[in-house]
């Protein structure tokens, strides 16, 4: 097993053992498979075409990009005894429906990397500025690429970046390619980047989860919040033009000073939105001068800004971290 969590686990598996790759791939190398835990149709077609298998959606909808996990494929089967232990009870009801008495989830399957950049900076951090630059240039084309395609991750944490690199136990030079992974809090986003939230009669927000929230830029949090606040609402425009760099900047703290700009979430929340922003610039943390230039600095720190208008483009922050160090 190569990971789990809420939603799911993630497994590593050979040619032989999945019958979606066993003919279409080279013997004895090995993939990520992912099984989602969350079924919210009881029958094999709601499976697959329900927000279930959004994630598949998302990366069908890419062109293919060395920054962006491939997806091998995806097929809704049985659950193998062998998998059952580390598959929760409530997640196995969830899965068990008429289908020849067996328990039936989807099965994602994904190319396999060597490990996620919070592994890997729990045993080299600090990087060095080249390595520092590479992921951020890495993982800032993988967004651009996105974004070209209209669609916002929004869920950018540190476990959500695979690494290939050139050793297993590689210093931070040997850091070949990073990939973002776990498009399942993804978002498509119309022509001019705004995203049309319905809130139902219960007052909870009909659009998709929201992923991690400290990744989410303030400006989204607060129209959502004064939306909920008003009775007579029932959508709400969100507008991400500004959210992909911001997601890069909180990302690119989280690499150099291992938490984020604000120590702290810089907002309280209730149940599944904010309540009240907390946020200041004048709080955003210092980075070492020593990590990367003042100049690539002064950037990072106004991506993370809470004015929208003051954060650079995302070109104009991979631009940035392409140029030699000094």
């Amino acid at each position: 097993m190569l990971g789990e969590g809420d939603f799911g686990l993630v497994l590593e598996v050979s040619c032989d053992q999945c019958p979606l790759i066993e003919h279409n791939h080279e013997r004895g190398k090995t993939y990520a498979m992912k099984l989602h835990f969350h079924v919210e149709q009881h029958d094999d077609q709601a499976i697959q075409d329900g927000a279930y298998a959004h994630e598949q959606r998302m990366l069908e909808l890419l062109l293919p990009h060395p920054n962006i996990v491939s997806l091998v494929g995806a097929f809704v089967g049985p659950i193998p005894d062998s998998l059952l232990p580390y598959i929760p009870d409530w997640a196995q009801t969830l899965a068990t429906h008429e289908h020849g008495g067996s328990r039936v989830m989807q099965f994602i399957v994904m190319e396999r990397l060597h490990m996620t950049l919070a592994d890997y900076l729990e045993q080299h951090h600090p990087l060095s500025p080249q390595a520092i630059s590479r992921i951020i240039v890495q993982v800032g084309s993988a967004l651009l690429h996105m974004q070209r395609h209209l669609i916002v991750h929004r869920d950018l944490k540190l476990e959500n970046i695979l690494l290939e690199l050139d050793h297993d136990e590689g210093r931070d030079s040997d850091i070949k390619r990073c990939v973002v992974i776990d498009l399942g809090s993804s978002c498509t986003l119309s022509t001019n980047m705004i995203e049309l939230a319905t809130i139902d009669s219960r007052g909870v927000v009909t659009s998709r989860r929201w992923g991690n929230q400290p990744h989410i830029a303030p400006e989204l949090l607060i129209a959502l919040t004064r939306a909920l606040a008003d009775d007579t609402v029932t959508e709400v425009a969100l507008d991400y033009s500004k959210q992909v760099v911001y997601e890069l900047g909180v990302l690119g703290f989280e690499i150099i000073n291992r938490q984020q700009p604000i120590d702290g979430y810089p907002y309280r929340r209730t149940d599944r939105v904010t309540n009240e922003v907390v946020y200041s610039d004048a709080a955003i943390a210092s980075i070492p001068k020593d990590r990367i230039t003042s100049s690539q600095a002064e950037l990072l720190t106004r991506a993370v800004s809470f004015d929208a208008t003051q954060r650079p483009s995302l070109e104009e922050l991979i631009d940035a971290f392409r140029e030699p160090q000094v």
